[in-house]
């Protein structure tokens, strides 16, 4: 069985008690504690390396105005830091350790996550002025893992998460272009800084990790912030850390007249820096209160979200400028694009994409969409498959839940009607499969992802980067799920919503319930 160092022990090793025969009961105390925090190995793999990682991180994080209790423990803990570095027996180890690979903990990374993380060298894409960002994070890791008293699996699968995805992108494992200033951060604003990173895909935390810091440093109860992507004019609270204005945060309070509170906000991030890589983003959330026991009726609750997030009412109006889906312009310049990348078939990313914007499908229903060189027998599909003979992408009618079940005598009348419609593709993705497909069936999964590691939604944004990064008539990101939405929006607007739902066989951005039956009599 492993050690698992507790204070006990790392009093009685004979390399911790050197460190600490130069240092104060204070200093001792802090840097007791910050070993245990750091989880290391049981030979202490990389220390000194490890040591230096969080002097580093809390140099980077002193501009921050923390309060009482954590501010002391920085100053006992970089003094106490200080004062080990100059030990010779601490120089000798370091000159040891400068000799190792990358990451020394590799194999037992899942084991010791915490020392790996800050084991873990920059890669060579991080650029200085985003370490500051990357150093705070890794100490509001460190800070959860010294003071949060959970579960001990609780808190090893909090960490082992977190932990692993910053060391990923510290690694360059994971794109990661987002720099902020730490000089007028307040400690009040690193929550919303993490809901802020997390919404917008920059870091995948998981919602336990924005909880732990939520529950204990900023005493709230932790609630998902629904993101959207209309910016409301505001001024309240202006502070000038990420990529140049952040409107961080605005709240309002409306009292109606039965006594019940609307508490409505938003979080907005404006990048003014072309040379990063921060879209235009906003937060937004509604919170109805109601007064006692008093049960709100579906009214007061619908009306108080068309009050918080207007946007919602025009996407779900299918109202012109959805910002969930591309304007015209854009998909000219989308469209190109794909041409552009279908002739070269560089990459066979393009084939996903280019179904994405054609079938507005889920990416894992795509991924499981099956190509065949020759026609198959309707009778012996049941999903939705693409034809390179006849160049066509065969999809199935919409399942719609609770629907009503013909009876046989039914069925017959219904005979004519056929549970497939065949839409054409483009003939520059036919020429493609035909030139990537080796043998049939074979699904899109395997022709595009068989020999990547990374994510859908990374290997997809992967993809668009150079359509808006390098193309002056695109003004914004475009993002996986604005080209999911495109076709059916456009489809929406030369006809309605439901013929866009029935034609795509997609309930998703509107559910065809009153030409379901249309259907059944076509």
């Amino acid at each position: 069985m492993e050690i698992i160092w507790t204070s006990e022990l790392l009093l009685k090793n004979s390399v911790i008690k050197e460190y600490l025969s130069c240092l104060n009961d204070k200093e001792s105390t802090s840097l007791i504690k910050a070993i245990k925090a750091l989880y290391l190995t049981p030979e202490l793999t990389n220390l000194c390396q490890v040591l230096l990682r969080l002097d580093d991180t809390l140099n980077s994080i002193k501009s921050i105005e923390w309060p009482d209790k954590i501010n002391i423990e920085i100053i006992n803990l970089n003094s106490a830091i200080s004062k080990v570095k100059t030990l010779e027996s601490f120089i000798a180890q370091l000159n040891k350790e400068k000799y190792t690979s990358k990451n020394p903990i590799y194999g037992r990374i899942e084991e010791y996550p915490v020392a790996a993380l800050f084991c873990q060298q920059f890669g060579l894409s991080i650029k200085d002025n985003q370490k500051p960002l990357l150093f705070l994070l890794n100490f509001m890791l460190f800070q959860i893992s010294i003071y949060n008293q959970w579960e001990l699996h609780k808190k090893d699968t909090l960490l082992t998460n977190a932990a692993n995805t910053l060391r990923k992108i510290i690694a360059c494992d994971s794109e990661f272009k987002v720099h902020i200033s730490l000089k007028n951060l307040n400690y009040d604003k690193l929550y919303k800084l993490l809901i802020t990173l997390t919404d917008g895909k920059y870091i995948a935390f998981q919602d336990q990790y924005l909880r732990a810091w939520s529950d204990f440093y900023e005493d709230q109860p932790f609630a998902r912030i629904i993101q959207s992507q209309q910016s409301e004019q505001h001024t309240e609270d202006t502070s000038d850390y990420i990529t140049g204005t952040l409107n961080l945060f605005s709240k309002r309070i409306i009292e109606t007249g039965n006594g019940t509170y609307i508490n409505s906000g938003f979080i907005s991030t404006l990048g003014i820096n072309d040379k990063l890589d921060i879209d235009e983003s906003v937060i937004e959330f509604v919170d109805v209160i109601s007064p006692g026991n008093v049960e709100l009726d579906h009214r007061t609750k619908n009306s108080a979200a068309i009050y918080g997030s207007r946007l919602s009412l025009i996407e779900k109006k299918h109202l012109p400028w959805r910002s969930i889906a591309l304007a015209k312009h854009e998909v000219v310049e989308l469209v190109a694009y794909l041409e552009s990348r279908l002739e070269h078939l560089i990459d066979p990313t393009v084939i996903f994409a280019t179904l994405v914007f054609l079938t507005s499908k889920p990416f894992t229903e795509i991924l499981g969409i099956n190509i065949y060189s020759k026609s198959p027998q309707l009778t012996d599909i049941n999903s939705d498959f693409i034809d390179l003979a006849s160049g066509t992408w065969w999809r199935r009618s919409i399942e719609m839940p609770s629907a009503y079940k013909p009876t046989p005598e039914q069925t017959k009348l219904l005979a004519t009607h056929s549970d497939w419609l065949m839409l054409p593709l483009p003939k520059q993705l036919v020429l493609a499969l035909n030139k990537l497909i080796t043998t049939t069936p074979m699904t899109i999964k395997e022709l595009c992802f068989k020999e990547k590691g990374n994510t859908l939604d990374a290997a997809l944004a992967s993809f668009l980067r150079p359509l808006w990064t390098d193309n002056n008539k695109v003004y914004r990101r475009i993002t996986p799920a604005a080209v999911r939405a495109t076709l059916f929006d456009k489809i929406t607007e030369q006809y309605d919503s439901g013929y866009a739902a029935l034609m795509l066989a997609n309930s998703e951005f509107d559910s065809p319930t009153t030409l379901y039956y249309i259907v059944l009599l076509a």
